[in-house]
């Protein structure tokens, strides 16, 4: 798992080059964040208007 972060960490660096990297350290985690608590329903009973509007 550790190589798969710095791995990300080489990647944005690559991207982004490495000074903006250090310059917003926040860019990558440094720990995986929780797997959600429910799943999203697959047929929502609501859709805001903003993501049906292009």
């Amino acid at each position: 798992l550790a190589d798969m972060a710095s791995m990300g960490m080489v990647c944005d660096a690559m991207i982004h080059g490495i000074r903006l990297l250090l310059s917003n350290l926040k860019c990558t985690m440094a720990t995986a964040s929780p797997m959600p608590s429910r799943v999203p329903s697959t047929k929502p009973s609501r859709v805001e208007e903003s993501v049906t509007q292009t």
